[in-house]
């Protein structure tokens, strides 16, 4: 048998009281099918009336010139599909609500499936970017896909879900003619939706002898069910009042025609998506409905992501939307990487010099439609059912103005995910100390949005912060708990992200967000918010920014809520605070020459040499005056105990003592020290009132040591921690503590990066904690200095108090 061409197929297009639709369908076949001149198209049309009649009589004039297409009136459905399937070997059923949007042929198509005997047919509409089934609302599986040829995939469909296990169907799909033939031989049909039932019960029989499915790598059709023009069936629709059959054909009557062009290039999400229709321009021409939601993407020099960025928002399950980008004067490719995207819901605005992020959120606000208001930003990702979550949060909640999510964060090191408070009364308090809403998490009210006036030009750097503030004291937000539905990409320099206006700034942030929000909070938010920051809800201590003494970077590990000892250690990246200090040239692993993580060679100053570590005999520490006091209280710590005292006896660093508290343990906990028979370990007992305070108290008066490193007895050292910091503090006799990163471990472990310089520290202790007390190490003469011990009067945030003092 030859390989069939293109003239072998016959494509069948079923229509019904949807010429407009019909006219969008032929034309979009023309526009994107390679081998359209040599097919044989037949519209096999129905009419509910005269009028629907005339319509097609009119639209089968338009068409006259083209040879390859004809118009048959439907007289007997069951009759006029048996002739027609005689009339080639093979056929592409078509339904007019079809829309082909990419690049296809015919010819490649049948070749594809008569190659392939076990393959039931060819879909147009299925790939790998079909991951949502619309009809039944839900993320489906891709099923194990092999290679068929170039661009070409092949699958079971026996045993896939949702779309993929739906192999015969009359949207967009190709069949060799006897197979079709020999199932609606039998079967009784009398529409398209009768024929596609008969199909699928007769699929069962098809999976003995065609297991199969033919698809290509991305779909190049699409349904677009805005309407229905049939009875029967319960499958889903729009309900769009200005898309009914009757409101559309008196659009078709008024010479308006649907812009096929403008859906060409779009990689649909699903066999069925809902978008508006776009009309070709004509004197009064029927205006789009407004979308349901605006999503606003500021973009400037973005180009490494913006791809992925835009595609995840493209790729919504929810497409009643539009996409306003505002291109911000970029000088890279981002430009070029827009215009490679063709869809209709797009829209690309222009600054003509750069405006900043703020003014140009604005800008793109300024035009939006829709009801809801999404903030998008250029290098982070969407997940697929965002907006159809927060949009029906939004509907069902007509008093929340706002939604979020948690975020996952991604780029360096592994992954993290920020989970925000998930009421309005945690968000209010929690903005107290910083911005609870993640930016590209975010759906609003526009109403809401417009009545806040947007967002403030004057805070072009920290302009959602002083939003939020004013925000959550006028209506409720709400953040999805289940699933996190945004992906945020972050820099190896997390810090670099942080908002970088003045101290003045951010205490006006602060007080506002104070006059806003604590008057509205209920009693109990109030306590927690007095717990930690005192009884005025202010933190205490006074912060100054030109304080001489600052804070550098090292790294420990920590245990996360609810972990063991049990899992492997594998040692993250970790850096300290020296703008200028080289990095190393990285080797073919993650590691530098020294075996270490790379980012461990920048605790090193530049141009400073590297001696090797020094090792002094466990007999040299008990004799002479220590270099470093390691202070740990421990409080029934017994489960983890060990591994920590390892941790620190196996540090590079030999010169030190370890001063471990006990805090009244009952679980034996100081008989695993004691255990360990070491010199330089000194037992200590705390005061009879117990609490961490006074054990850490107790430590700091009996450390004999030049630097005092603080230590939870839950969590573990890196070998070189003291090492570095230690160098880091002689190397800068400014510098007066000492922090580093910090990663958790165990379920949910992340890396925290606390900034590395003393400024942006200072800023960051007016919302919270910012270096890790568990990794700080300060010089012994702050304590004569000044009264480091730590304060009874603050049970639950002794730390946060003491870091306080500190930095003043």
């Amino acid at each position: 048998m030859s390989a069939p061409s293109a003239s072998a197929v016959l494509v069948l297009v079923f229509s019904k009281d949807r010429a407009l639709q019909c006219d969008a369908v032929l034309r979009s076949f023309r526009l994107h099918c390679a081998d359209a001149s040599a097919a044989a198209v037949t519209v096999l049309y129905a009419c509910s009336g005269a009028r629907h009649e005339r319509m097609y009589e009119i639209l089968a004039n338009e068409w006259r010139h083209e040879s390859w297409l004809r118009f048959r009136r439907e007289k007997d459905f069951r009759a006029d599909v048996r002739a027609l399937l005689a009339e080639r070997p093979f056929i592409l059923f078509v339904v007019d609500d079809t829309l082909f949007v990419r690049p296809f042929s015919l010819e490649g198509t049948a070749r594809a499936l008569a190659s392939h005997a076990q393959a039931l047919g060819f879909s147009l509409r299925l790939g790998r970017n079909t991951r949502y089934c619309y009809m039944s609302g839900e993320m489906q599986p891709l099923p194990r896909f092999r290679s068929a040829g170039p661009g070409c995939l092949l699958f079971r469909w026996d045993g896939a879900r949702h779309d993929f296990g739906y192999p015969l169907e009359v949207s967009s799909s190709m069949y060799r003619s006897d197979t079709i033939r020999a199932i609606v031989e039998t079967a009784g049909y009398r529409d398209p939706t009768s024929l596609e039932g008969a199909l699928e019960r007769a699929a069962s029989r098809a999976a003995r002898r065609t297991p199969e499915l033919l698809c290509l790598e991305h779909s190049v059709a699409f349904s677009n069910p805005v309407n229905t023009v049939l009875a029967a069936g319960t499958n889903r629709v729009g309900r769009a009042s200005e898309y009914a059959s009757d409101a559309l054909a008196e659009a078709f009557e008024a010479a308006h025609r649907i812009d096929a062009a403008a859906y060409g290039g779009m990689i649909p999400n699903a066999c069925h998506q809902e978008l508006p229709l776009r009309f070709l321009p004509s004197a009064g021409a029927p205006p789009a409905p407004d979308p349901r939601v605006s999503v606003v993407m500021p973009a400037r020099n973005a180009a490494p992501f913006l791809a992925e960025s835009v595609a995840s928002i493209l790729a919504q399950t929810m497409s009643d939307f539009e996409f306003i980008i505002v291109e911000d004067a970029s000088t890279d490719e981002s430009a070029a990487v827009l215009a490679s995207f063709r869809d209709p819901r797009l829209r690309i605005l222009r600054n003509d010099r750069p405006r900043g992020q703020t003014v140009s959120f604005n800008i793109g606000a300024g035009q939006a439609r829709g009801e809801y208001l999404a903030r998008m930003d250029a290098d982070d990702i969407a997940d697929p059912q965002r907006f159809m979550k927060q949009a029906a949060l939004l509907d069902a909640q007509p008093a929340t103005g706002v939604c979020g999510s948690w975020v996952r964060l991604v780029g360096d090191g592994p992954q993290m995910l920020v989970r925000y408070p998930r009421t309005h009364e945690g968000v209010a308090a929690g903005m107290l100390f910083r911005t609870q809403v993640a930016n590209p998490s975010v759906m609003m009210r526009t109403a809401l949005f417009r009545e806040q006036g947007g967002f403030n030009p004057d805070y072009n750097q920290a302009e959602d912060y002083e939003f939020w503030s004013a925000s959550s004291s006028m209506r409720a937000s709400r953040f999805f708990r289940r699933r996190c539905c945004s992906i945020a990409r972050i820099p190896r320099r997390w810090a670099a992200c942080m908002p970088r206006n003045s101290g003045s700034a951010r205490r006006k942030f602060r007080r506002r967000c104070s006059e806003n929000s604590a008057s509205n909070l209920p009693r109990k938010s109030a306590r927690c918010i007095n717990r930690w920051d005192g009884t005025d809800g202010r933190p205490r201590g006074s912060i100054s920014p030109a304080s001489t003494r600052g804070c550098a970077a090292c790294a420990t590990r920590t245990r996360a809520p609810g972990s063991s000892m049990r899992g492997r250690w594998t040692t993250r990246s970790a850096r300290c605070g020296f703008p200028s200090a080289p990095m190393p040239p990285r080797s073919g692993s993650r590691h530098g020459a020294s075996g270490a993580p790379r980012h461990w060679a920048r605790c090193a100053p530049a141009g400073e040499a590297r001696p090797l570590p020094r090792q002094c005999g466990a007999e040299e520490a008990q004799m002479s005056a220590p270099l470093v006091s390691v202070l740990m209280p421990v409080r029934n710590a017994r489960p983890y105990l060990a591994e920590a005292v390892r941790a620190v006896l196996g540090q590079t660093e030999q010169d030190f003592e370890l001063l471990v508290c006990d805090d009244a343990s009952e679980d034996g906990s100081m008989e695993v020290v004691e255990a360990f028979r070491d010199p330089r370990i000194r037992m200590l007992r705390g005061p009879e009132t117990p609490g961490v305070v006074g054990a850490v108290n107790t430590c700091i008066d009996a450390a004999r040591g030049e630097f005092l490193a603080n230590m939870d007895a839950d969590d573990r050292m890196h070998p070189r921690r003291l090492e570095k910091q230690i160098r880091t503090l002689r190397a800068h006799r400014e510098i007066g503590v000492c922090g580093t990163w910090m990663t958790s471990f165990g379920p949910g472990g992340a890396v925290l990066t606390p900034p590395e310089r003393h400024e942006e520290i200072v800023c960051d202790l007016l919302f919270h904690p910012s270096p890790i007390n568990g990794t700080a190490m300060f010089r012994a003469s702050l304590r004569d200095e000044t009264d480091l011990h730590w304060r009874r009067d603050y049970p639950r945030a002794e730390d946060y108090d003491w870091l306080l003092r500190l930095s003043a």
